[in-house]
């Protein structure tokens, strides 16, 4: 499912960027709700990677430490699910909450609008997003996937 998610968001390409960014992201023909979709999409659907580690636990368990079926389903299984799940989807919301899924690098994920205004002494105010964005995606996906890849 989660795998599903991340391609439906990563299909839909730049198209969701509002219209009104066209002087950044002239592909663009959505709205600020079609930019927040998208960026849900993508950080929920970074749960792949997730799963993708949990499924290598689940593996961990079965063949290495030989744990019965029983006790994988009853105590392991709903930790390998209730993560991934959490993880991903309360970071989504939590974004989705402080306005900052923007336009970022031709899809709408974290990022600041307008494009720039993070940068000191650039004298433009952000109207969407914090000057932390890019700190928020490192923490809410690439720290979690290095984690992950250590466990693979």
């Amino acid at each position: 499912v989660f795998n599903i998610i991340l391609s439906v968001g990563f299909t839909l390409g730049p198209l969701p960027t509002p219209a009104e960014y066209g002087a950044y992201y002239p592909f663009g023909i959505g709205t600020i709700a079609t930019c927040n979709f998208q960026g849900f999409l993508l950080q929920v659907g970074s749960g792949s990677f997730a799963y993708s580690a949990m499924l290598m636990v689940y593996y961990l368990c079965v063949v290495r430490w030989n744990i019965s079926e029983t006790t994988i389903s009853r105590r392991i299984e709903p930790i390998l699910h209730a993560f991934p799940i959490s993880f991903h989807l309360g970071t989504a919301i939590a974004a989705l909450s402080t306005g900052h899924f923007n336009p970022s690098s031709g899809v709408c994920w974290m990022g600041v609008y307008p494009p720039g205004c993070n940068i000191e002494g650039g004298g433009t105010e952000c109207q969407r997003g914090t000057p932390y964005d890019r700190l928020f995606g490192f923490g809410f996906v690439f720290v979690p996937q290095a984690v992950y890849s250590v466990l693979i």
